[in-house]
């Protein structure tokens, strides 16, 4: 092995080993652990882990970054499917594989657009269509969901829905990716934002009108 397919290797190892810790600390957002702090933290390691590599090893790095993270927050699916929770947790993975192919193609095409408008974007996308249009349509474990405790997000989903809110939290994440190399102040900045949204203190808003359930799914 030449020196050059040595440290293309390597990088992709730390790619991969980035996303992989990406996803835990991304699941450590969602119960049982419920630190929804660190969910951009999460988010932001993903897309470092896949930025950067061809758009093949993307999808690779993107698809064990998200297996980490479903197999950590839907074991109790074993529950009751066994051991097919864990190709169910795969197809799910596989939807994060597309994100770091689609985001690693269009970072190096659309060059004058800058990452932290593409990753969002593609990731709302892919989420909205795992949740609405795939035959499983499963919309568990979005990062929309993960700040549900938070008053501050509680009132904002009212207005711009759980994509709206991932979209937000991935626009932070990206932005101190973006930021962090050239302007520290204003990815400081950004960070702040972020912990003064999740720590500030309120009430709920009222449902403006009566909510009628049907079934109640419990969580096993």
């Amino acid at each position: 092995m030449s020196d050059v397919e040595h440290g293309l290797r390597r990088a992709v190892v730390r790619h991969v080993s980035l996303a992989v810790s990406g996803g835990l600390v991304m699941a450590a957002a969602f119960p049982p652990y419920n630190v929804p702090l660190l969910l951009p933290a999460g988010c932001a390691m993903i897309v470092m882990g896949v930025v950067g590599l061809h758009p093949r090893h993307a999808l690779y790095a993107g698809f064990l970054g998200g297996f980490s993270c479903y197999l950590a927050t839907l074991n109790w699916l074993a529950n009751l499917f066994g051991a097919a929770m864990v190709p169910l947790s795969a197809i799910l993975a596989a939807f994060i594989g597309v994100l770091g192919l689609l985001t690693t193609w269009l970072h190096r095409r659309l060059l004058k657009v800058p990452l932290c408008a593409i990753a969002p974007v593609v990731w709302v996308a892919i989420e909205w269509y795992r949740s609405e249009r795939f035959v499983l349509r499963f919309g568990w474990i979005a990062p929309g969901y993960g700040v549900i405790r938070m008053p501050a997000f509680q009132a904002l989903a009212s207005v711009v829905g759980s994509y709206g809110i991932t979209l937000v939290i991935m626009g932070l994440a990206c932005g101190v990716l973006c930021l962090w190399p050239k302007r520290k102040p204003a990815a400081s900045l950004l960070g702040m934002v972020w912990i003064t949204a999740a720590i500030v203190t309120g009430s709920s808003p009222a449902p403006s009108r009566p909510l009628r359930v049907r079934l109640v799914q419990a969580n096993c």
